[in-house]
């Protein structure tokens, strides 16, 4: 089943994009990262991206490479493009702190963005994973 899950991702990803909407249901994973994440749940992570309809499936590969090291599993699924634009996606975030997140976001506008937020360490860990994330964890810039 993992070998048919892996050839549909690399299908998937060799795939050019059409103008009509494609979906993506397997879950992501990480063959290449290592087996232990280099962060453990006592160490402190500040992480703040942000998802929007211009995120490509590159981009999302590579959130999910940077954030392992930092201790955090980005898993995403069901993934729709239309014209070229992300329009949905279903998200799993779990920390080595044991905090685990996930939404599912459809109908993703030009102007909507998702954030992914997680700071502190163990127990006052938080995390924060959506469109609403400003009001908890206002922007630094």
């Amino acid at each position: 089943m993992k070998q048919l899950r892996v050839w549909t991702l690399a299908a998937l990803a060799a795939a050019p994009l059409a103008t009509a909407a494609q979906t993506s249901p397997s879950l992501t994973t990480a063959p290449s990262a290592p087996t232990e994440a280099s962060v453990s749940g006592n160490e402190a992570v500040d992480v703040d991206l942000v998802i929007t309809s211009a995120t490509s499936r590159e981009d999302l590969a590579t959130m999910q490479r940077d954030l392992y090291p930092k201790g955090i599993k980005f898993h995403y699924s069901n993934i729709a493009w239309t014209d070229g634009r992300l329009t949905d996606i279903h998200v799993l975030v779990s920390t080595t702190a044991g905090k685990d997140q996930q939404a599912v976001f459809t109908g993703i506008t030009a102007d909507q963005e998702i954030r992914l937020v997680v700071r502190g360490n163990g127990d006052a860990q938080q995390i924060c994973l959506g469109s609403d994330c400003d009001r908890k964890f206002p922007r630094r810039d």
